[in-house]
């Protein structure tokens, strides 16, 4: 745990954390939930700058092939079922 904070508005506190993997953090925070020592748990991922340019060199390069839903032909439907897509 990096910080604890009070809060006023919508949420009660705010706890600022940092762990190597995000899974390993989010499950205590179930734990927590389940227990029921806290309630309506909600949690944010934040990336540094440098880390948000990966996301989004990725994000491009799926992009490029990315079709929306309907944007197919009825062949490439077609191919995309029996192809088991």
């Amino acid at each position: 745990m990096l910080n604890y904070h009070m809060t006023t508005g919508d949420h009660d506190f705010l706890l600022i954390a940092e762990a190597p993997r995000a899974e390993d953090f989010l499950a205590g925070v179930m734990v927590a939930a389940a227990s029921g020592a806290v309630t309506d748990v909600s949690t944010v991922r934040a990336w540094s700058s440098a880390e948000f340019v990966d996301v989004a060199e990725k994000a491009g390069s799926i992009a490029q092939n990315y079709r929306p839903p309907g944007s197919c032909s009825k062949t490439e439907s077609f191919l995309h079922k029996t192809a088991g897509f």
